[in-house]
């Protein structure tokens, strides 16, 4: 048999529709999978503002001197940090690891005058804030009893620090992803997520490709069959392609956002 005979044998058969449907459609199915099973996962996240409310030019002043309550104080910034569970299960404060509890870390430069929480999403998400002088340096135990999705809480410290301190977020916490930082919704959080993306974009641009080329030769051999599988191939390529902006858009949104109700 000819390559062209057989060419002609594999378009109008229609295996490379059968081929095509079963990759795509088994593409989405393991895509859509492991993309929701990694967000049934534990996402403790967290946010820092700083805002200079007195600066160091405005009080070094001749005979000008600022106390906050007995304190003298050379400059005053608020810091405000924001943590949430961005995950879809629950953080429970028994899993905060002991020898690794969450903490705030308090940059070397900065005196802290007060701190509070002044807003929470729900009762269980109020927080128990302790002070705490380590080796390592100075630092504030956070606890809470839990957070469910979306719910976090709101700490304010005042400080006689600078502005561009760096304030972080620490501890362990289990079965938990890492304590991470604040992420711009423009950035993806996941490579994996990252991975699917490009796996599913690739595989359907080159689905589509070869479709255009099979529907060339059905429409040369007059092939009925190859247009009636055609259908839903095109069907499940439009799909995976819609998939691949669901997840951009997942991405983009509430998972990787602060709160609503922490604003």
């Amino acid at each position: 048999m000819g390559e062209a005979q057989w060419e002609k044998q594999w378009w109008q058969s229609g295996w490379f529709a059968i081929v095509m449907l079963c990759l795509t459609l088994g593409s989405i199915v393991w895509a859509m999978y492991t993309y929701f099973d990694t967000k049934q996962e534990k996402a403790p996240t967290y946010s820092v503002e700083n805002t200079a409310l007195l600066s160091k030019s405005r009080i070094s002043i001749k005979k000008l001197k600022v106390l906050y309550g007995d304190v003298p104080v050379h400059q005053l910034t608020s810091t405000n940090i924001r943590f949430w569970n961005a995950g879809r299960k629950a953080i429970d404060g028994k899993d905060i690891s002991r020898s690794e509890p969450l903490c705030i870390c308090v940059p070397k430069d900065a005196q802290v005058l007060s701190y509070d929480s002044i807003k929470e999403t729900a009762t269980n998400a109020k927080p128990t804030l302790t002070p705490s002088n380590t080796h390592s340096g100075k630092r504030i135990l956070v606890d809470f009893e839990f957070l469910n999705r979306s719910e976090g809480f709101w700490i304010q410290i005042l400080h006689d620090g600078d502005a561009d301190c760096v304030w972080r977020v620490t501890g362990k916490i289990k079965e938990s992803q890492p304590i991470t930082v604040f992420e711009s919704p423009d950035h993806f959080k996941s490579n994996s997520d990252r991975f699917k993306c490009i796996f599913i974009g690739v595989l359907s641009i080159c689905g589509f490709v070869s479709l255009v080329r099979s529907m060339k030769y059905a429409f040369h051999y007059k092939s009925r069959k190859f247009l009636l599988w055609s259908i839903p191939v095109a069907a499940f390529l439009l799909a995976s392609m819609i998939f691949v902006a669901f997840i951009l858009i997942a991405d983009r949104s509430a998972n990787s956002a602060i709160p609503h109700l922490l604003r």
